[in-house]
């Protein structure tokens, strides 16, 4: 009975170390998936590290960006008013430029129309001292005759 509860012993002893390492093999499976999910975890913060840093850099240059736009915005918009000022002055002084050249035609046009109606006037003028030349002459042709009449009765 001693042999064989030393047997027994033995044999318990030897599942004991059986289950020990098959527990201490699970253990190390288990440690090595936990080193392995650490690492990983350790990688995953290090590129949710590096990420963080890109979006951090990437919301400085869109706020740059932002501030270059609204300065070329302000630049635009005053541009634009300037633009829209000349414009406005170039319209203006054309506006002018015709209207004074619409009121020269006008002055010319009545200048031409006085011309005219002098031309006319003078025609009538100068018809008119032709017919008073025309009845001079004959008058003088007249009193010619009647000279040279009364020379001949002498």
């Amino acid at each position: 009975m001693g042999d064989e509860i030393r047997q027994l012993l033995s044999a318990v002893i030897k599942n004991q170390e059986i289950a020990n390492a098959e527990m201490q093999g699970r253990f190390d499976r288990i440690d090595g998936e936990f080193r392995n999910v650490y690492k990983r975890l350790g990688d995953i913060q290090s590129e949710l590290t590096e990420f963080k840093a890109e979006m951090t850099e990437f919301k400085v240059e869109m706020t740059e960006f932002k501030a270059e736009m609204t300065e070329f915005k302000s630049e635009i918009k005053t541009e634009m008013a300037e633009f829209k000022s000349e414009m406005r002055s170039f319209q203006d002084d054309t506006r002018t430029f015709q209207q004074d050249v619409r009121n020269s035609f006008l002055h010319l046009d009545q200048r031409l129309e006085v011309s005219e109606m002098d031309k006319i006037q003078s025609k009538r003028r100068l018809s008119g001292i032709e017919q008073d030349l025309d009845r001079t002459i004959l008058r003088l042709d007249k009193l010619e005759d009647i000279v040279h009449q009364s020379h001949g009765m002498e």
